[in-house]
């Protein structure tokens, strides 16, 4: 804090900000911010708390290859593409056709708990009241609930709408959903004929009073809800080893759901393997008659072409040929089955379907080499040769067509799907989430960043001024800069209340080495003034000008001078407060009315050398009365006997008072609040007593409190310098 004259200060510049001027700010803003943080903790301690747990159950299985079921002969069966496809059995999974299963076979549309008190639901569930009960909390979940279905059956058209249960000494009553009410016992089948709705209800723990909802989800609402809580992915790339995972409130429940899902999924896969190779067989054993004819055809034209030209067996060379175009022959006629039912599964474009083609083309190269060379035989050996490969081509197919076929109804038989599971469904004993401490880790961390955006938003907001170069800025000097007191309790004294007069009861103050700057800058200012006045005013009420109006004569009073301290606010005044004066003192009002004289209106203070003159009663018309000659008589009879005589006057923006005072006036002095008063407010204070014709001579800079980010460069600090104790 420090005293001051007019003068060019040395100004910062404000557009920078760096970081000790960050961490003044967050300083001085460190109790908002440590009770956003703590708010903020709590709040996110009761959603953690009040956060209904999730179980997770987790099921491991594995998709072996098909084996068996191809209906390709030998080194053909790799153009079947046999290899896990994981992507189609995790929407297999998900289809309606497995989940639908799992909501048949284990209820899962059959949805009861217990009803929940709104935002504390489960906070009262969990942890109950431990003692007596309000009557309004009596239908909640209190930690001792439980209801169990045997059987739930409803109309379509309650299909998904709440059935409230309330248990009664005898069993329960049940509000349905046209609003009829239905009573039943536990362990015994309800049935309403009416609608056509049944229940069972097989278990119901609870007090008397306690209420629950029950409802039938549609399937495809049941469904929905099990594809939201479930989650199938693949261990790797291509292993074939799929993690299922499914969340729910309830550990058995989550246990229960996704063993029906993986059991439905067994089914699938069982049923949909015994399928092919039903459509393989059928397949096969359409085309056996087929070559059965054949072989018979080959074997009658090869017995009568011997018959006729009496030729019963072939040259070896001849024997070696045909044993070579019957087996490329065979093999083509495997592809050509191959080639069927690749048809059924694939495009011309798939890679399988290009491979077999490229097989095929090889093959029927070699069979063309094969038969130029056979051209060169003799005619009967080449007609017996061509029957002999006929009938040879015929007995290989026929016969593989047999083993296939039986092959296959041995897979059919003994179909037990290409999925194997390694871990059956079971759930975790601790629940998923909520993770408490990351919610109130994670909420914490938001109210510090919450109470650091509101201190930045709060400095941003601030309009009052907070520095002296503010001030100087209008072209007033600063006289003082008075550091902020802190409040203290008015006292009574013979039952008049009296308030602290900071120069008296505390002169080692660091405010109050301020206001002794300020008389010695005034006793030189003051010199060649015509006028012994000093006005102090301000912008608006409530910045201080009474309490530096007060201070100022008293240290004034206190360094020798005869100082006369006059309260013109006569509409609010309460200088006399700070004399331990009674409301019924008589004062400038009564003066100015002619009622009273000086040294009736004129009292003494405890301050030696100082006099004060209180507002008196409230008059009706206070403009008025300082208007009147009586006023300026006034200054002028004082100006006799004492050596300063300083005038505390309304605010400016309120009234018109404090510049009819200040005609009268050496000086006038502003009081600006630290952080309460603007520079808006000071230029239209300013521009009223420039209208008027008057000027301000300079400003005190009230309530100045010293922020932690201030550069030590500012003038706006002094140093305590107190007595050695």
């Amino acid at each position: 804090m420090s005293n001051f004259t007019s003068g060019p200060s040395s100004q910062q510049d404000d557009s920078e900000l760096d970081l000790g001027q960050i961490f003044g700010i967050l300083w001085d803003g460190k109790w908002k911010i440590l009770v956003v943080c703590f708010l903020a903790a709590c709040i996110s301690a009761f959603i953690a708390l009040n956060t209904p747990p999730v179980y997770q159950a987790n099921a491991l299985l594995q998709l072996e290859e098909r084996a068996g079921q191809n209906p390709f002969p030998g080194g053909l069966e790799d153009f079947g593409g046999n290899a896990p496809q994981s992507v189609t059995e995790i929407e297999i999974i998900k289809s309606r056709l497995v989940l639908g299963q799992a909501v048949a076979e284990q209820n899962l549309d059959w949805v009861s708990y217990p009803q929940k008190l709104p935002v504390f639901g489960h906070i009262l569930s969990k942890f109950g009241l431990f003692g007596y009960s309000p009557e309004f909390l009596l239908p909640y979940a209190q930690a001792d609930e439980k209801i169990e279905l045997s059987f739930l059956q409803v109309p379509p058209e309650w299909l998904n709408l709440p059935l409230i249960l309330t248990k009664t000494p005898q069993g329960y009553d049940l509000l349905l959903p046209d609003t009829r009410t239905v009573s039943g016992q536990v362990d015994t089948l309800l049935v309403d004929e009416q609608s056509g709705f049944s229940l069972l209800v097989s278990q119901l723990v609870g007090q008397t009073g306690r209420k629950f909802e029950i409802f039938q989800r549609s399937e495809a609402a049941a469904i929905f809800h099990l594809r939201s809580s479930l989650a199938v992915s693949e261990h790797g790339r291509k292993s074939g080893i799929l993690n299922f995972t499914f969340n729910s409130g309830n550990k058995g429940d989550a246990q229960r759901a996704l063993r029906a899902i993986v059991n439905s999924y067994l089914r699938q896969n069982i049923s949909r393997n015994s399928a092919e190779a039903e459509n393989s067989l059928q397949f096969i054993e359409a085309r056996i008659p087929e070559v059965r004819t054949i072989v018979d055809n080959a074997e009658a034209k090869l017995k009568k072409l011997q018959s006729e030209r009496n030729t019963l067996d072939l040259s070896f060379e001849t024997l070696s040929l045909l044993e070579q175009m019957t087996q490329i022959e065979t093999d083509l006629a495997a592809l050509a089955t191959a080639e069927e039912e690749v048809k059924r599964k694939y495009t011309p474009n798939h890679p399988v379907y290009k491979d077999l083609l490229v097989q095929k083309g090889s093959l029927e190269s070699r069979l063309a080499a094969l038969k130029e060379k056979s051209l060169d035989l003799p005619q009967t050996q080449r007609e017996v040769y061509d029957i002999t490969q006929e009938l040879e081509l015929a007995r290989e197919t026929y016969s593989k067509l047999l083993i296939r076929a039986q092959e296959l109804r041995v897979v059919k038989a003994s179909t037990i799907g290409n999925v194997r599971v390694i871990d059956q469904a079971q759930t975790a004993t601790q629940p998923v989430a909520p993770s408490k401490s990351k919610i109130v880790a994670l909420g914490t961390l938001v109210g510090l960043i919450v109470g650091f955006a509101l201190t930045f938003i709060s400095e941003i907001a601030k309009t009052g001024i907070s520095k002296s170069s503010d001030i100087e800025e209008l072209h007033l000097p600063v006289f003082a800069v008075v550091n902020k007191v802190a409040e203290k309790k008015p006292t009574k004294i013979n039952g008049v209340k009296k308030w602290s007069l900071i120069a008296e009861d505390d002169p080692t103050d660091i405010a109050v080495e301020a206001f002794r700057s300020m008389r010695t800058s005034l006793h030189f200012g003051m010199l060649d003034r015509a006028s012994k006045t000093l006005a102090i005013t301000g912008p608006s009420p409530e910045i201080g000008k009474s309490f530096c109006a007060a201070n100022l004569a008293a240290v004034s009073a206190q360094a020798g001078q005869r100082v006369c301290l006059i309260d013109a606010d006569l509409r609010r005044g309460q200088m006399r407060n700070y004399f331990g004066l009674p409301k019924s003192q008589v004062g400038l009002s009564e003066y100015l009315a002619e009622e009273k004289t000086l040294e009736e209106v004129l009292v003494p203070s405890s301050v030696s050398g100082l006099s004060t003159i209180t507002t008196g009663t409230y008059p009706p018309n206070p403009s008025e009365l300082l208007m009147r000659p009586m006023f300026s008589t006034l200054l002028t009879n004082l100006a006799k006997s004492f050596d300063l005589i300083i005038v505390d006057c309304p605010p400016v923006l309120a009234v018109t008072d404090p510049i009819v005072i200040s005609k009268h006036a050496g000086m006038t002095l502003a009081v600006v609040r630290y952080g309460k008063t603007t520079q808006r407010e000071m230029q239209a204070i300013m521009r009223d007593y420039e209208v008027a014709g008057e000027t301000f001579s300079g400003a005190i800079f009230n309530a100045y409190e010293q922020p932690k980010r201030q550069s030590y460069d500012s003038y706006d600090y002094r140093y305590a310098y107190d007595k050695r104790s």
